[in-house]
């Protein structure tokens, strides 16, 4: 028990280290490439609330490789003062180190699912909208793929497309006073260049007394002062939706406000992220331990290995969540099965390595 405890103990003080290092790191870039949208609105206080509100957003990508650099890092320490060659000599085997992680590694997967599925989605999207707010002045703010507007009027609502140049199903709601008056409803509205915004026709609404009259006007300007590049800001992508989001997005379509390029191999890989983790984590592990010894010339060659292997899983996950696959349910399952699949027996074929 003495033995397991410390070994979890110095692998949770490493685990510590390099996520610490990590989100600092993301926290210091995402400032610096943000720095620029800084004005009399969005200050720098706000530049930095809004690097800490997106960093688990920006860590789901690299949780799954900070985790195999914290599995060769204890590896390499526990290699370095010859503790594991001590406890394979006392008869504590492979498979029984592996054991000892086990909750550790648990407690990870577990701590980044939660970031990933939860904590993520939460707080990103609450980042996006405090941040569109303060650099707009007040003007714009936004849930998930829908948008409201100030004008000078009144409000305008409308939903955000594939294209950040046109916006679809644009309502106008006109103020006098407290009372709404009349408004307007734009099927599509597209962005004209030098701040003016186009609908080719639209029906316009007013209320007399209690009477409703209706009318249709063609090429409308529409009072919107909001450039494309602020408005695609707020566009949501799947990595900020929660799975149940996700879920309703792609079971029930575009009728739930979520944007139509999901897909269903994106939601099940997703799904299957815990036994990504496991796998990479138990994984390290029990390749690693084949070379214990200082003198051994495998030690490199299985480190090249996991390296080639978290080099092609990151790439391959990248064109995953890039690439728009028009395939059903049951055939994204198996996609997203044989992914999981083809990341177990890569480092089963790197654990055969020979000098």
């Amino acid at each position: 028990m003495l033995i397991a405890s410390y070994c979890r103990s110095s692998f949770y003080t490493i685990a510590l280290g390099a996520w610490s290092m990590a989100m600092l790191l993301i926290v210091m870039l995402t400032c610096v490439g943000d720095f620029h949208h800084v004005n009399q609105y969005y200050q720098v206080g706000d530049l930095v609330w809004y690097a800490l509100g997106t960093l688990p957003f920006h860590l789901t990508r690299f949780n799954m490789l900070i985790l195999s650099a914290v599995c060769c890092f204890w590896i390499f320490r526990m290699r370095q003062s010859q503790e594991l060659i001590a406890l394979h000599v006392q008869g504590v085997s492979t498979w029984r180190v592996c054991g000892m992680l086990l909750p550790a590694i648990l407690l990870l997967t577990a701590i980044i699912v939660a970031s990933n599925e939860w904590l993520s989605p939460l707080m990103s999207v609450r980042a996006k909208q405090v941040r569109s707010e303060a650099i707009s002045g007040g003007m714009l703010g936004f849930d998930e793929d829908t948008v409201w507007f100030k004008t000078s009027t009144g409000f305008l609502y409308a939903h955000l497309s594939d294209d950040r140049w046109t916006l679809r199903d644009v309502y106008h709601f006109e103020v006098t006073g407290k009372v709404l008056d009349r408004w307007m409803h734009m099927p599509k509205v597209r962005y004209q260049g030098g701040g003016k915004w186009l609908a080719d026709v639209g029906h316009a609404y007013k209320l007399v007394g209690q009477v409703q009259q209706k009318q249709i006007r063609n090429n409308i300007a529409v009072p919107l002062k909001i450039n494309p590049d602020l408005v695609d800001l707020v566009k949501t992508r799947s990595e900020f939706l929660t799975l149940p989001q996700l879920w309703r997005g792609l079971s029930h379509g575009t009728s739930h406000g979520i944007t139509p390029n999901l897909d269903w191999p994106m939601f099940w890989l997703r799904v299957m992220s815990p036994v990504q983790a496991l796998t990479i984590g138990m994984g390290h592990i029990y390749v690693l331990q084949q070379a214990l010894s200082k003198r051994s010339r495998r030690f490199s060659g299985l480190l090249c290995g996991l390296l080639g292997i978290m080099t092609g899983y990151f790439s391959l996950l990248e064109v995953l969540r890039q690439t728009r696959f028009d395939i059903g349910f049951w055939w994204a399952l198996l996609l997203s099965g044989g992914f999981c699949g083809c990341l177990l027996c890569s480092f089963i074929w790197v654990s055969l390595f020979k000098d």
